[in-house]
């Protein structure tokens, strides 16, 4: 198609032409006036057909070196995995998200750039050839959240290794990828309805644990041939940190849709889970309450649940009966009351239990009570709004706090919820991995 005709086209028609042909006219986006982008297009048109035919043709060459039955034999090299083992990897990890406020829908768009996808089944045969394997992890479907306004400039020019992360360089400069979509989508859209996560094929070969300064990888003790992938864990990797570009292919975006949650946490102690005053509970009122000092030593009945009241303040709607001076007329009345003012008359006596935490992940958690009238299981909970924070536990530490049998708990870390606890004995020792 020559410049006259292209130009006698809308602009939205010649972006369609760009869209159904990304790897022809990758770039496009760049072009912000109608003229210059006719005139990428022609470009393009005249030179990527045969710059494309070049780069096959020196793979094509590369592969006619003899090869060996091992590589006969495999699909090592191959740019991309089938669509069936591509479709079975995102329905096994949407499974397994933690986080209880992601929607059952979630979108794959399939990304197919040609020339990403030669150059690097050129690195893993070039690779292959110098070590005569792809290293002890070899390649593995890994996952990078990113926000829906990264996604046009990733596509078109990669990944960037020259720009400051945005989340931290924890494990040492580079491209950060994960093999756990909660982590994934924890670095997308904070707080978004809508989270995106990038998935891609990538070489991880031989791994070493990276830090804030690793810089370019070092060499194998007593081997000429460098680390390949630095990572946050050698026994159970789960961010794994590039060096280069070229030694990955993206092969879509997953798109979630979150369901609403609430921003904040609320306040809250380590002291244990609070008292709980089911409706109809008779209660006695212990101390003295601004403006209702003839209430104290009053007893009455819960009539709901407890709400929220001025810092943090846990009130409980009581309904008590008010007489007259002359005990002539009676009448009943609701208060609102704080929960340390109450006392549950003809209480049960209850045995204590201990739960016991070890924390064996690789980063702090957080340890909620949840009231019993919730459901735990709730796939639109959100322990912030109707949990009670018992506190943190560090890395690698371990943490007791007394408790009562039937009582139930979340442990979430910085991506989600990761554990349900409930105490089924007097004594509960959990570790959290």
């Amino acid at each position: 198609m020559d410049h006259g005709s292209l130009s006698q086209k809308k602009i939205f028609e010649l972006l369609i032409m760009c869209r159904e042909d990304k790897g022809r006219y990758k770039g496009f986006s760049k072009c912000k006036k109608k003229e210059d982008l006719v005139t990428f297009i022609v470009n393009k048109q005249d030179h990527t057909i045969d710059e494309l035919s070049d780069i096959g043709e020196a793979l094509e060459s590369m592969f006619q070196e003899p090869l060996s039955a091992f590589e006969l034999n495999n699909e090592l090299f191959r740019a991309r995995p089938t669509r069936e083992e591509l479709d079975e990897k995102i329905l096994e990890v949407t499974k397994k998200t933690k986080l209880l406020n992601v929607d059952n829908s979630v979108i794959f768009e399939t990304h197919d750039d040609e020339e990403y996808g030669l150059m690097y089944s050129l690195y893993k045969h070039k690779y292959f050839k110098k070590h005569k394997n792809l290293g002890k992890k070899g390649e593995m479907i890994l996952f990078h959240g990113t926000d829906e306004k990264n996604i046009s400039d990733i596509l078109v020019d990669d990944f960037s290794l020259t720009v400051r992360s945005s989340h931290g360089q924890r494990h040492g400069k580079g491209i950060y990828f994960t093999n756990c979509i909660d982590k994934a989508l924890h670095y997308s859209e904070k707080m978004g309805k809508k989270k995106y996560v990038f998935v891609c094929l990538v070489h991880v070969g031989n791994i070493m644990v990276g830090g804030v300064n690793t810089g370019i990888h070092p060499k194998i003790p007593g081997s000429n041939h460098t680390y390949d992938t630095s990572c946050d864990n050698l026994k159970i990797p789960i961010q794994f940190v590039k060096k280069k570009n070229g030694c990955y292919n993206i092969l879509g975006v997953l798109k979630f849709y979150m369901k609403e949650r609430v921003d904040l946490f609320p306040r809250g102690g380590a002291s244990g889970p609070p008292k709980i005053y089911p409706i109809g509970t008779k209660v006695e009122i212990l101390a003295l309450v601004p403006n209702m000092k003839s209430l104290k030593g009053r007893t009455g009945v819960t009539e709901s649940s407890r709400f929220a009241g001025g810092n943090a303040i846990h009130l409980y709607r009581v309904v008590i009966d008010d007489i007259n001076m002359q005990g002539l007329s009676k009448s009943t009345r609701t208060y609102a009351v704080p929960e340390f003012n109450l006392r549950r008359i003809q209480t049960p006596v209850t045995q204590p239990a201990i739960c016991q935490v070890i924390n064996d992940t690789d980063e702090d958690i957080k340890i909620y009570w949840i009231p019993k009238h919730i459901n735990i299981y709730d796939p639109v909970l959100d322990i912030r709004q109707h949990g009670k924070i018992m506190g943190n536990i560090s890395k690698g530490m371990k943490s007791s706090f007394r408790t009562y049998k039937d009582e139930k708990f979340i442990c979430a870390s910085s991506f989600g919820y990761i554990r349900i606890i409930e105490m089924k004995s007097n004594e509960e020792i959990i570790t959290i991995t």
